[in-house]
């Protein structure tokens, strides 16, 4: 018996090596993950109120994109088109908020607003406005500067 006893304090004292954990491939991540991505954000003005904003899609954010751009005289009279920066910050917000509901009939009649980017701009301060779209880009993977990269991309 103390033959056994003596093996088995042996064993105990190999070093058990697990295996590796093999990472995931790319596919099995996009496969088991979502873009329903939401987040929590409190503004200064709003104390006892929380905003609840989601991530956009590069889809989305074209759209946006597109809807903010103007054609306007260029060098030479010719036509060339414009990103407005400000209206694309406006839309991403009304897009990207879930609580409040920028496109509530109710809170666009209060601010006499015209589209949900329209009642941001009314309802808001031009810092909450940049607030909530850095943290929108943010949730929504851009990692620095994220309207260099939407005015660039």
């Amino acid at each position: 018996m103390t033959e056994n006893v003596a093996k088995f304090e042996e064993y105990k004292e190999v070093e058990v090596q697990e295996e590796p954990k093999k990472k995931k491939s790319a596919l099995e991540a996009l496969l088991g993950t979502t873009t329903d991505i939401q987040k929590t954000i409190s503004l200064e003005r709003f104390k006892d109120v929380d905003f609840v904003i989601k991530a956009i899609t590069a889809e989305e954010i074209q759209e946006i994109r597109e809807e903010c751009t103007h054609s306007r005289p260029g060098k030479g009279g010719k036509m060339e088109d414009h990103v407005n920066d400000q209206e694309v910050g406006e839309l991403v917000v009304a897009k990207a908020c879930i609580e409040p509901d920028f496109s509530n009939p109710e809170l666009m009649a209060h601010y006499g607003a015209e589209s949900p980017g329209d009642c941001t701009q009314k309802a808001l301060l031009a810092g909450e406005v940049m607030k909530l779209t850095i943290e929108i880009f943010d949730l929504s993977g851009f990692e620095d500067e994220p309207t260099e990269e939407i005015k660039n991309g």
